[in-house]
């Protein structure tokens, strides 16, 4: 389960929750069923390994080496030992080091009913989890990182100041939050599910081995890396030095070579969108370099070199949805604070004030919790930041403090399938039912949100300095607790 929740974790902070989910449940799938296969009543299976021997195995349990499967023939069987060779490798025949095994002839047992139902429902709600927690590690990881950034600009710039939300800042928040809420997501699945025997249990080898066949079988039919894909790479890698190196506060960034307000994190994302249309996606000849084939004319020996994006790949792959979404709540929040709607709704909620600034935020961030479980995540993002960021210039209280943490978590959806896709992708598999996620996931609600409020308050205070309200809005906030009383 660990193994299958870290690379989506980590895959979820880059690029969208839903395709991350997309891709690892179909391997989950085919994990679970080797481990329904590979195993009888007793939950023991065949032990396989490359020592092992064909004595003492019937036809339901064969291990051949690859010798002998180059002896034999199609259309005979030969005997090894007193056991009936089997033909060829075929597609139905799995190989483990210099060890082959038949998928086919695996005992089928399995697990009892109730057991194997409850590790399917860990297997793949540790998925969609996995990837919901993984997108709050960094600004790009969901959209509600991206609201907050806009909608933080927005109303600092309003004062002339910037908010210090970038892409390096928010992994100082983000990172150690997700990291810790990955491993108690893991812990707790563990316990719900596999009533905690995974965790001080080792697995059978037979088990094992045929897991390993299958991850091994999935990893040879990628093939070997090809130019595009290590361009790809290497593209992504830039980007992500250049978000990080931008300006990392501690020491200056390449950002801080130009004018302030002149480059941001949009300018390396652009940038390197913008070569994507022009490197080539296999390696042309230029030098006596690259295949002959290739070419960067249209001559008779040459053929031309596609580029790794172009703009028929953007109009069907880009989300265009979420970047009308997101410039719709842009706009939204602009005229709101053009037409002092945002104050007059911060205004309303100054009976908060009474309370302390930490459990303000305890009570934010639980209804942000809870409300995202019924609508979409970015839109709830969307309407309460800029609130959040009036209450807080009305109470004399940093924005920020109120309006990370909200944001945040409205990435704790854990309980219901309409919360997020990656939740409506595993339950449309059919293992998990509503019930099974929403007694799984509130506790993680609870957890995740704790933890929230505690990094909120702690290494995330010491960066941002939450407890410090910016000088530039103090004034601003005066005058509007005045007025306030006078018209009381």
């Amino acid at each position: 389960m660990l193994g299958m929740m870290l690379p989506t974790w980590f895959l979820s902070m880059w690029i969208s929750n839903t395709a991350t989910t997309a891709m690892m449940l179909p391997i989950v799938q085919a994990i679970l069923v080797q481990l329904q296969e590979t195993t009888d009543g007793s939950g023991e299976g065949p032990e396989v390994d490359s020592e092992s021997s064909t004595e003492g195995l019937d036809n339901s349990g064969l291990i051949m080496d690859n010798q002998s499967l180059e002896m034999a023939d199609v259309q005979d069987v030969k005997q090894t030992n007193g056991v009936p060779e089997k033909p060829a490798i075929d597609n139905d025949m799995t190989q483990i080091g210099n060890t082959v095994v038949i998928a086919d002839d695996v005992p089928t047992e399995g697990f009892s009913d109730r057991e194997y139902s409850r590790l399917c429902k860990g297997m793949s709600l540790c998925i969609a989890y996995a990837a919901n927690v993984g997108g709050i590690s960094t600004l790009i990881g969901t959209g509600p990182n991206v609201v907050l950034q806009g909608q933080a600009e927005i109303l600092f710039q309003k004062y002339g100041i910037e908010s210090g939300v970038s892409f390096g800042s928010w992994m100082i928040f983000g990172f150690p939050t997700s990291l810790i809420c990955v491993v108690i997501t893991w812990i707790w699945l563990q316990i719900f599910f596999l009533r905690c025997s995974c965790l001080f249990k080792r697995s059978k080898s037979g088990r094992s081995a045929a897991i390993k066949a299958v991850i091994r079988k999935e990893y040879d039919a990628l093939g070997p890396i090809t130019f595009a894909e290590a361009a790809v790479l290497a593209h992504f890698i830039i980007v992500a030095i250049l978000w990080l190196t931008r300006r990392p506060q501690f020491i200056s960034g390449w950002g801080d070579l130009f004018p302030p307000k002149y480059v941001g994190d949009s300018t390396a994302a652009i940038l390197v969108a913008c070569i994507l249309f022009i490197f080539p996606s296999k390696l042309p000849r230029v030098f006596c370099c690259g295949p002959k084939e290739y070419d960067f004319d249209h001559s008779e020996k040459g053929q031309k070199v596609e580029p790794l994006l172009t703009w028929k790949d953007v109009h069907h792959g880009l989300p265009w949805m979420i970047v009308w979404l997101l410039g719709g709540g842009f706009a939204l929040a602009a005229g709101s604070q053009k037409s002092g709607l945002s104050s007059w709704i911060g205004q309303q909620l100054t009976v908060f004030g009474d309370l302390q600034p930490w459990v303000m935020v305890l009570i934010i961030t639980f209804i942000a919790a809870a409300v995202t479980e019924v609508t979409s995540n970015t839109a709830i993002t969307t309407i309460i930041t800029p609130i959040l960021g009036e209450l807080g210039l009305q109470v004399g209280v940093n924005p920020l403090y109120l309006m990370f943490p909200a944001a945040i978590a409205t990435s704790f959806a854990f309980m219901l399938p309409v919360a997020t896709p990656p939740n409506a992708i595993v339950f449309s598999h059919g293992h998990v039912k509503v019930k099974d996620m929403a007694a799984a996931g509130f506790m993680l609600n609870i957890v995740c949100v704790l933890v929230l409020n505690l990094a909120t308050n702690t290494w995330a205070n010491a960066y941002f300095n939450f407890d410090v309200f910016p000088e530039q809005m103090l004034q601003n906030s005066s005058l509007a607790r005045n007025t306030t009383s006078l018209l009381a």
